[in-house]
């Protein structure tokens, strides 16, 4: 069963490859299904998106390399949570409507930050216990961010385990 599904896999992908003249490489973390769904809606009939493992996505071009020998290039980009895009059409066309579908994602625990974090001063709610990595006033009860900006964490890193440099 697995096995199968292996195999379907890479006839599939390999399909792709022969059918379609253009390839790109898509990013798709802390992407969700609906998201994923809307994207595949609003690409049907332009260009197809496939994701899976990239060991999978590796051993296909690999073992084809003789047919696809330019697509050995992707390999070092085969890193993450990745997947392909194939389109005959206009790159910057199917580029446009990805990126119409970004949307931002609330921050995760472990997560790598796509954007640097920048708390600015301001007065909380917030209790002491809460706010040890801010230089804070407590006053009136309240929390005062203060004397400068606070950065949480700075891209490309994850947040907020690891000491800024």
């Amino acid at each position: 069963m697995v096995i199968q599904k292996k195999i379907n896999y890479a006839e599939k992908l390999k399909t792709k490859f022969t059918m379609y003249e253009k390839i790109f490489i898509v990013n798709a973390d802390n992407v969700s299904s609906q998201q994923l769904q809307n994207v595949r809606k609003e690409l049907r009939g332009t260009a197809e998106i496939v994701l899976g493992k990239n060991t999978m996505m590796k051993f296909v071009i690999n073992k084809d390399k003789a047919q696809f020998p330019d697509l050995l290039r992707l390999f070092p980009h085969l890193k993450g949570n990745v997947g392909f895009v194939f389109t005959n059409g206009d790159l910057n066309a199917v580029k446009d409507i990805l990126l119409s579908q970004k949307v931002q994602a609330p921050a995760k625990a472990d997560a790598l930050a796509p954007i640097s974090v920048i708390v600015p001063k301001q007065l909380t709610t917030l209790g002491p216990e809460k706010t040890s990595f801010f230089q804070v006033n407590f006053r009136d009860f309240t929390t005062t961010i203060c004397y400068f900006d606070t950065r949480l964490c700075k891209f490309p890193r994850k947040s907020p385990g690891e000491p800024l440099k």
